[in-house]
């Protein structure tokens, strides 16, 4: 099969809905902001990664997206288990 015509025959894989949504997400301790205006996207079949040095907010990321921080934010949605 030419090159062409098999690009042509294969269509992109449909993007799943996401997961997780934060937009605009801030949170601080006392008059420090930690995050500001956080804004993601985590869908079904995402590899994730948190990379940074001691005290940059990667385990506070973690209870943010957990839902055990509390937290201030323009939306957040948490897609419910499917049934």
């Amino acid at each position: 099969m030419p090159l062409d015509n098999f690009l042509r025959e294969r269509q992109p894989p449909a993007m799943a809905p996401p997961l997780i949504t934060f937009r605009d997400v801030s949170v601080g301790f006392g008059t420090v902001p930690l995050f500001e205006d956080l804004t993601f996207n985590i869908a079904a079949g995402d590899r994730i990664c948190l990379i940074g040095r001691n005290g940059c907010g990667k385990s506070t990321l973690m209870k943010l997206i957990m839902g055990s921080l509390s937290r201030t934010w323009a939306s957040a949605f948490f897609c419910p288990e499917s049934a």
